[in-house]
């Protein structure tokens, strides 16, 4: 198989898309020893500004990059894919934020250039919708991939709690309700394991973000087939 691209995505904001995915393409470019490319097309381009925050560390300055992250215009993304797609073993894509407007086109077309889309999920009624909304752009874009005869796979996981004690046993039951793959083992509140490490992993930083991430990490190497 040729190179994997994947994004971490959701109409919601604040799910912890970016975060996760630095911590997964950390994890599989030192840990899985995988060439990783992290294309920054959000507007706000918090992946590519922490890893400019990064280098100018004391701790990271004479560090090689473990996996190069670039900020790119969405709107020229498919030639910039053909120009890395053969040096790379995956590309993850930090789509643009959804606007509910003319700009939505574009992040549709984004998603159906990957093969692979991993749904931070977060517990609560309101978000359930917004996650029915987005479900269902995914699988028009599956069934679009299918007629191709082009690969297609997809999984949410739950990234935050919700309000109420019963929001988590709610989503899981609305999540299955969908036909949604859910991960087993949740990565819940990322935002607590600390900042975002681009030049580490977590499956090497201290024990209690190592329990927390390795099992979570190692089922989504699994069910991607990384």
């Amino acid at each position: 198989m040729g190179v994997r691209i994947i994004s971490v995505a959701n109409r919601k904001g604040g799910v912890s898309k970016t975060t996760t995915g630095l911590f997964i393409a950390s994890g599989l470019a030192i840990n899985k020893k995988k060439k990783v490319l992290y294309l920054d097309c959000d507007s706000q381009a918090s992946a590519y500004e922490y890893r400019q925050f990064e280098k100018n560390m004391d701790l990271y300055k004479d560090q090689s990059e473990p996996f190069k992250i670039l900020k790119k215009d969405p709107a020229f993304l498919f030639d910039e894919i053909q120009d890395y797609e053969k040096d790379y073993d995956v590309i993850f894509i930090d789509i643009p934020r959804f606007t509910l407007g003319k700009d939505d086109k574009m992040v549709i077309s984004i998603l159906a250039m990957c093969d692979s889309v991993l749904i931070p999920i977060k517990s609560g009624e309101l978000d359930n919708l917004s996650t029915l909304g987005f479900v269902k752009m995914i699988e028009a874009i599956e069934t679009h991939k299918k007629s191709k005869n082009r690969p297609y796979q997809y999984a949410g996981f739950l990234s935050m709690t919700g309000k109420r004690p019963t929001d988590d046993k709610d989503t899981r039951e609305f999540v299955k309700e969908l036909g949604i793959p859910l991960l087993k083992h949740e990565l819940r509140d990322v935002r607590e394991f600390s900042n975002p490490y681009t030049y580490d992993s977590l499956l090497n930083k201290g024990k209690a973000e190592k329990e927390r991430f390795e099992p979570f990490f190692d089922e989504f190497v699994k069910l991607f087939k990384f």
